[in-house]
């Protein structure tokens, strides 16, 4: 009876067992009770009647399976793999077999119960094959289907890889057309922006140098207008160049307010400057005329003349001269900033 109870709160604990595994609870490890519940026990089978140990193995081999499919071949810790259940549990119920028939072979030869003892083992051997067999079945249909499933999954897979290739290759190409993409805009938005500050910067140039020109004549007139005994030469010399710096500034195309306005102001004080120097020219021919010498006002003035060319510039021009080119190397400077951060 102790046995039989036994083996009732056992078969309580596999049911258990069985319903988590059914249920989703694959992890973590098994009580103590679990794990004995699901290990076949030879003394408690020795204990029981012959029925109540078929139900016990039967009870076992079963719960071991349904755990072992429920988990998909993922056993909980500390259960036991179902063919090692199902051997131990048929030998188990084998020698409960043998010890209710009656015994070893060397007892009473003449006992008629011998040839259903040899019959009974012969079938029970039989049985065991059969069972082994069905395991291995169930076991070589399982792992199919597993394999099965994981060479679908590897076929998926390296689909997705020829993909995630052929993607990535094609991502490469357009990244490299990007780039070239990338490097002509910038170039061309380099020749544009170094087109337009060049032609700005060479307006302002022009008009820089015009205007240096015109301080150089404009000190000219007033140094000879100074002199105790002027030259007409050198009044002749500064009407012919403002006249044509006048000409170079009225075909000067400018852009800009700033440079608009540079421009008009240095058209007023060409005008001015040309105005005196005709006004000077004819004070000193008619000085001349007046002192008995013959003046002719039409005559070209040389320019390699020691009078022209042995004019020294001041101090005012030449700093400005200096600035101009300090404005120049400011100007390349800003301008290769600006490129670098196109």
């Amino acid at each position: 009876l102790a046995a039989a109870a036994q083996m009732r709160q056992r078969a309580r604990v596999r049911m258990r067992a069985v319903l988590l595994s059914q249920a989703g609870d694959k992890g973590g490890a098994c009580d103590a009770e679990t794990r004995r519940a699901l290990r076949p026990s030879g003394n408690l089978v020795a204990r029981l009647m012959v029925a109540d140990a078929c139900d016990e193995v039967a009870s076992l081999v079963q719960a071991a399976w349904v755990i072992t499919l429920s988990g998909q071949g993922h056993r909980p810790e500390g259960v036991p793999p179902a063919q090692e259940v199902l051997r131990s549990s048929l030998r188990i119920l084998l020698q409960r077999m043998h010890a209710e028939l009656g015994g070893s072979k060397g007892e009473d030869a003449g006992n008629p119960n011998d040839d259903a003892s040899r019959a009974l083992s012969r079938e029970t051997v039989q049985a065991v094959d059969e069972a082994e067999k069905q395991a291995s079945s169930i076991r070589d249909k399982f792992i199919g289907a597993l394999k099965a499933e994981l060479a679908a999954a590897c076929k998926e897979g390296q689909e997705v890889l020829d993909r995630a290739s052929a993607s990535s290759k094609k991502l490469v190409s357009e990244v490299a057309a990007l780039k070239v993409h990338h490097e002509n805009e910038a170039k061309a938005q380099e020749e544009a922006l170094r087109s337009e500050r060049k032609e700005k910067h060479e307006q302002r140039t022009r008009l820089n140098e015009l205007t240096l020109s015109t301080q150089v004549e404009k000190e000219r007139l007033e140094v000879e207008l100074a002199a105790s005994k002027p030259r007409g030469k050198v009044f002749q010399h500064v009407l012919k160049v403002v006249k044509s710096l006048q000409e170079a500034l009225k075909a000067d195309g400018v852009d800009g307010t700033d440079n608009r306005t540079s421009k008009g102001l240095l058209l007023h004080t060409l005008r001015a400057l040309e105005t005196r120097a005709a006004k000077a020219l004819d004070e000193c021919a008619r000085k001349m005329r007046a002192e008995g010498f013959q003046v002719r006002i039409g005559t070209e003035c040389d320019p390699s003349d020691p009078d022209i060319t042995g004019f020294k510039l001041s101090a005012n021009i030449q700093k400005k001269k200096d600035k101009y080119m300090e404005l120049e190397e400011q100007y390349l400077s800003a301008l290769e900033k600006d490129v670098a951060r196109l």
